[in-house]
This record gives structure tokens, C-alpha cells and sequence, in this order.
């Protein structure tokens, strides 16, 4: 067995790193392919939060949840659907769907983005502006009743 560096993933195979903080406190950790798939460990701040409304032309997204639960935010038919899954559950975005995803604190989800794409293929437009605006001013204990789930004593509101 030979370790591969960073230089020949990237020189030999399209495939680089890429790992940030967000604006919500989220810490990204990315490996891409220059085809437009990707694997991304997302780990939530200590306080939750919401991420940034968008869709994908042609690459789906497949979300794993690895720790804690998290909200999916689809905007389908005008309409806001919420939906809560937890630690080992999965499921995939299609392509169009504008969507958007609720983290509450040190929950950690893995997403898999395949489908081919010459770019990353996440849009984000004036709808998906519209929707952070519907999404993102929902509370954690809103979310959770709206998804039927009822937070426990001490949880934020």
C-alpha cells in the first residue's frame, strides 16, 4: 500500500480538498472531484443552525446522519415540508428540489454528492432567497413541533 499526498490526488485524479468554516458556525470538511461529486462532513455549531436555501440542477445530494438529527427543508408545489431524520438515517435531494437543512448543536451529517456536473451545481436564486427567509427565522423549538417532535426541557427556543 502507498499513501497518495494531496498533489497527486489533485495533479493525477481531479480530486482536492476543500474545508471551511461557515457563516453559521458549521465546520466543512470536503474532498471533490473535478465532475462535480463530493463527500462533505458537516459538523454543527454548539448552538444549531440553519444552512443556505439552494438546488442542484443534475447532482443529487445524499444526506447520512451520523450524530444527532437534523431538519430537511424542501420547498416543493409552493409549499414548505419539513422533515426530521436521525443518527443513521439517509436520504437523497433530487435535482430542482430547493432545499435547506436544520443542525442543532454538535449534530453531524455526511452528504454525498453524485450525479455529473462540470461544476459544483448548487444555484441559489431569489427563490432560494425567499425560502431562507421562510426557513430561517424558525426557531429549534418551532422546527420540532412543526415536525411533531416536542423538545425536551432545557432545549433552545
Amino acid at each position: 500500500m502507498r499513501q497518495i499526498g494531496c498533489k497527486e490526488a489533485e495533479t493525477n485524479h481531479g480530486i482536492s480538498t476543500y474545508h471551511q468554516v461557515m457563516d453559521n458556525g458549521e465546520y466543512r470538511f470536503r474532498l471533490l472531484k473535478s465532475d462535480g461529486s463530493a463527500y462533505i462532513r458537516t459538523e454543527a455549531s454548539s448552538t444549531g443552525a440553519w444552512q443556505s436555501s439552494h438546488f442542484h440542477s443534475s447532482v443529487k445530494e445524499t444526506y447520512i446522519v451520523q450524530s444527532g438529527w437534523i431538519v430537511y427543508a424542501e420547498f416543493m408545489n409552493g409549499e414548505r415540508r419539513l422533515t426530521l431524520y436521525r443518527a443513521g438515517q439517509l436520504f437523497t435531494a433530487q435535482p430542482g428540489a430547493i432545499h435547506n437543512v436544520y443542525m442543532p448543536a454538535d449534530a453531524v451529517v455526511h452528504t454525498v454528492k453524485h450525479g455529473s456536473a462540470l461544476t459544483e451545481d448548487r444555484i441559489a436564486d431569489e427563490i432560494t432567497k425567499r425560502f431562507d427567509e421562510d426557513t430561517q427565522l424558525l426557531l429549534e423549538h418551532q422546527i420540532l413541533s412543526m415536525v411533531g417532535e416536542f423538545p425536551c426541557e432545557g432545549a433552545q427556543t
